[in-house]
């Protein structure tokens, strides 16, 4: 059983990093303000544009410390990686 809640919806407040090459915003959490959760709506607040993701995969190192959460979009043309920092 995870302790995930269910969604969290995140304005974006600075431009986020974007990898053009596959497809992914990528930023920290402490960037964002928020935690991790099963799906995540990314808002931007000028734009009103959103875009919702769910979670795919959890990055953990030897110890099973978490450092990252992998997201995809409902059609997996957008991706998002949050850094655990």
């Amino acid at each position: 059983m995870n302790s995930y809640q269910p969604i969290q919806v995140i304005q974006i407040k600075e431009p986020m990093s974007f990898n053009k090459r596959t497809r992914t915003f990528i930023a920290e959490l402490s960037e964002l303000d928020t935690i991790a959760t099963q799906e995540v709506q990314l808002l931007n607040p000028v734009t009103h544009k959103s875009c919702r993701f769910h979670m795919v995969r959890e990055d953990k190192d030897g110890g099973g410390d978490i450092y990252g959460w992998h997201y995809e979009n409902e059609d997996a043309s957008l991706k998002l990686l949050l850094i655990n920092d």
